[in-house]
């Protein structure tokens, strides 16, 4: 869980939050590396002759307590093209499925499992024409979509609930439909459950409540285009806190009794939602979507992160607040709180046609995060979370790099990557940049006004062509309100690969009084892979000793990888040096110009913050002493804003440089921020030394409270130093009843005892793996480091481990099968166990599946590996005995 809140929306989203987050070093890849598996295919969104145009969705929930949904679900089909009669709906795992047409039409299906194919006797015979299909089924404890909570002996205590969680393809799970982004019917709910003091929330408005014969039915109706993975449902025992309107629009904040206080929901969401809304929509120039209705949030811990359905956005319990996690988290939680709400307008409103759009949805939530900075946090704020965007980016592009827009992927889930979120939102920036605030903003107003649902549905014909967006249509508003021609933008920023990469030099002299600067991009460059020598006017600001101030253009053309300016008349030696000073491209700068404008930028604290940044990370790598020097005096202060902390921390990791490990250790023992504290503990891990291990004790005895997540993370850096005299300090704080919110320091305990390669540490991880010896939090992390601290034991122990771990495979909790799975790749176990991993896949949803292909692809690797080490090892054993063989003979000649 300790990654886990480092990628808050991965529900959308994996790996995107900047507070400390792993980045790899940028690398020389250009490849599709993992995120393709195999020949991926071309994906394209599923035709709509006959269209769904409204769902009655009849959900009877009175055996929630066995897992179990009966429903009956009609359909009201439109005909858009003559002579069909047939529509296929997505279903998985359903059982007694019935299929009739209300009218008594005659009417076939077939369900193969995965699909029911309906199919009418006669054609429809004219545009427009409707029909209704009725369909009965029932689910029971699916594979994905539809999550139930039930208490069991080992956990009396357990919430009893439903919750859905449809994005991107999971609604199939639970729901008989199109699941895909074109398909937006309208949609009505008639959720019927045993015990009237249970809550029914639903997408849409409720229309009615009714309790009879000891059960009760609620009604919710929403009179807009809502696709399936849009869909929310939420049915428990909540409290409750309202928050008064905006607009008519009311806010009401919702969990689970046995897992929240009002307190905690009133400090994570209340005044920041409806502050939010009233920013938004001046900010976008368009009201809100759905004022009409309301804004309710729903937390729940079976939840993945969180989820922007319509009119009811969904959390998971880790977002929850108190007074210490708010120290770090607050910030964190209310920028997903303003991604989210993006999302009515940018996803839920204007719905993108299929996943290679998705960018227009989630790069432009991850934007808006940024905007809300901008707005209530001031610029270093907003230029801040710009860099983190662009780091996290970068990180990923050093593993694969895609088009932003791609119709090719295994899986429409991998879509959602670091590419998608701030790889987009970045290119978004440069967009407002290129067009300017005025048109920029404009031309945003236009596009939601035009395709979001209602008028697009209403004017559809009259000037409009579609009620789904595409990246052309975007792409077109923004010309028609600027005249560029933008289609070179998109075709390298959008549709090829990769970013500009620079290498910088700097030639000062100082009898001409000429400053000549040069910038070479670096990346490869590849037609046939859609990677380019990228078209952008780079401003260039040099300030002099003099305080004169100096600009030019730096002008990449055409095939030209190298751009240059000389500066002539320069009044004094250069002081500064700014590379787009006002933040606007996306690129990765490699540049030392010298120390002395180093220093003179990363002290000057009216330079923009991600140049500061970028002084920071060349002065790291410089290694010298007197780098060292100015690092430590301008970073050890109480005004340092916390990101040079953590930049610092992340650049000194990285680097490896002579004085590293000195860097990492003061910040641990100066910086007192709580937002810092996290990004610079992450960076400890791994670093075994005895002045690491001396500055983490320090950091563990400090005499105020540690925020979780710091003192998570310093725990498990701690046991990364394997020193068997911490098991005593580990055990007692992976021992704690209160675990530090939701099981965070706990965990962090965890993966320190982990690492500490001894028998005493991993028979105490052993023995809380088993079903009822830890809680949801906390167990799949024990499972998950079974593999770590059996890893350097002997053969037995290893042995026992993987079969322990193989048996894990069959636990009822996902969590924990995904830990066990992930166990056996750390343990190297290899094709032996294969069997047992593929028997999973029928558990797992259909998005899961690339990422089990590929951990099954781990483990037959290691196999190889284990193989070619030992035939090496044989070979050189015959080689040996070849040699003593020689020379006897040799000794027998003589």
């Amino acid at each position: 869980l300790d990654t886990f809140v480092t990628m808050p929306h991965s529900g959308c989203c994996r790996g995107r939050r900047g507070d400390g987050f792993e980045t790899s070093l940028e690398s020389s890849s250009s490849s599709d590396g993992d995120f393709f598996i195999g020949d991926a295919p071309m994906n394209y969104s599923p035709p709509q002759q006959l269209e769904i145009v409204h769902t009655d969705i009849n959900v009877d929930l009175k055996d929630m307590k066995q897992k179990l949904a009966r429903f009956v679900v009609t359909h009201t089909v439109a005909c858009k093209h003559l002579k069909f009669k047939s529509i296929a709906l997505n279903a998985i795992g359903f059982v007694d499925v019935a299929v009739s047409d209300p009218t008594g039409a005659a009417v076939e299906h077939r369900y193969d499992g995965n699909l029911i194919t309906v199919v009418w006797d006669a054609p429809f015979t004219k545009v427009g024409e409707t029909r209704q299909v009725v369909i009965k089924y029932a689910v029971q404890d699916p594979v994905s979509g539809m999550h139930f909570s039930v208490p069991d002996d080992k956990f009396p205590s357990k919430s009893l609930h439903v919750i859905t969680d449809n994005e991107t393809e999971r609604a199939r799970y639970w729901l008989a439909t199109q699941d895909a982004p074109i398909c937006r019917p309208t949609i009505k709910w008639t959720v019927t459950v045993a015990d009237p003091a249970i809550t029914i929330l639903a997408n849409g408005k409720q229309t009615s409540e009714a309790v009879e014969g000891g059960s009760k039915t609620v009604i919710h109706e929403l009179d807009y285009g809502c696709p399936s993975y849009l869909l929310s449902l939420a049915v428990g025992d909540f409290i409750r806190v309202d928050d008064g309107d905006v607009d008519g629009c009311k806010f009401a904040y919702f969990a689970p009794r046995s897992v929240a206080t009002e307190a905690q929901l009133k400090l994570s969401f209340a005044k920041v939602t409806p502050d939010t809304m009233v920013w938004m929509q001046k900010r976008l120039g368009a009201p809100f979507p759905f004022l009409k209705y309301r804004y309710f949030q729903v937390v729940a811990p079976e939840y993945p992160s969180a989820m922007e359905n319509i009119t009811q956005t969904t959390w998971n319990t880790m977002f929850l607040l108190d007074d210490v996690w708010a120290l770090e988290y607050k910030h964190w939680v209310d920028l997903i709180n303003c991604h989210e709400m993006a999302h009515s307008y940018f996803g839920d409103a204007v719905t993108i046609r299929h996943f290679d759009h998705a960018w227009l949805k989630e790069s432009w939530a991850d934007y808006m995060e940024s905007c809300w900075l901008e707005h209530f946090r001031g610029k270093d704020e907003f230029e801040y979370n710009l860099h983190l965007c662009s780091e996290l980016y970068f990180g990923e592009c050093a593993s694969y790099q895609r088009p932003i827009a791609t119709k090719r992927y295994n899986s429409s889930w991998q879509m959602y990557d670091n590419h998608l979120y701030p790889g987009g939102a970045r290119r978004i920036h440069m967009l407002r940049r290129l067009l300017g605030e005025e048109t920029f903003w404009a031309a945003i107003r236009d596009y939601i006004e035009t395709y979001n649902w209602e008028n697009a549905s209403k004017n559809k014909g009259v000037g409009v062509s579609s009620t789904v967006v595409e990246t052309d249509l975007f792409r077109m508003i923004l010309e028609k309100h600027s005249g560029f021609n933008l289609t070179p933008f998109f075709d390298q920023w959008i549709h090829g690969r990769g970013y500009p990469r620079l290498q910088g030099t700097m030639n000062y002299d100082a009898e001409r009084g000429s400053v000549a600067i040069s910038l070479t991009q670096t990346q490869e460059v590849s037609k046939e892979k859609q990677m380019f020598v990228f078209e952008m006017d780079l401003p260039v600001v040099l300030k002099d000793s003099k305080g004169a101030e100096y600009t030019a253009i730096l002008s990449f053309k055409g095939e030209n990888k190298t751009a240059s300016v000389s500066f002539q008349s320069v009044k004094g030696a250069p002081t500064q040096i700014l590379i787009d000073p006002d933040y606007s491209f996306l690129f990765s700068l490699s540049f030392n110009p010298g120390e002395d404008i180093l220093i003179n930028v990363l002290n000057d604290s009216k330079a923009p913050l991600p140049h500061r940044i970028w002084a920071i990370k060349e002065l790291v790598k410089s290694g010298t002493r007197s780098a060292y020097i100015a690092l430590k005096k301008e970073l050890i202060k109480d005004s340092t804003h916390y990101g040079l902390q953590v930049e610092a921390a992340r650049a000194a990791k990285a680097s490896k440089s002579f004085f590293y490990i000195n860097i990492l250790c003061d910040l641990l023992d100066g910086a007192t921020h709580p937002m810092a504290l996290a990004g610079i503990t992450s960076q400890c891990n791994g670093v075994r030394d005895g002045r690491m291990r001396a500055a983490l004790l320090r950091f563990l005895n400090r005499t105020e409270q540690l925020p979780y997540r710091s003192h998570a993370r310093a725990l498990e850096a701690l046991g990364g130093q394997v020193n068997k005299e911490d098991f005593t300090l580990l055990k007692q704080h992976a021992e704690k009843a209160e675990g530090g919110w939701r099981g965070l320091v706990r965990n962090g305990a965890i993966r320190g005892i982990s690492q500490l390669c001894t028998s005493e540490a991993y028979n105490w991880i052993l023995a809380h793996v088993e079903y009822g010896s830890e809680g949801e939090y906390t167990r799949p992390e024990c499972v998950r480091c079974l593999g770590t601290s059996a890893y350097w034991l002997d053969a037995a122990t290893k042995a026992y481990a993987q079969s322990k771990c193989v048996a894990l495979l069959q636990d009822a909790d996902y969590n924990v099968r995904m830990a066990a799975v992930e166990s056996l790749v750390t343990l190297k176990a290899g094709k032996s166990v294969v069997p047992a991993v593929e028997a999973i896949s029928s558990t797992l949803s259909n998005q899961d599946q690339p990422w089990l292909q590929t951990k099954i692809s781990a483990l037959k690797s290691a196999s190889s590996s284990t193989e070619d080490a030992a035939i090496t090892a044989l070979k050189e054993e015959i080689k040996q005995l070849q040699e003593r063989v020689a020379k006897l003979e040799s000794q027998q000649k003589q």
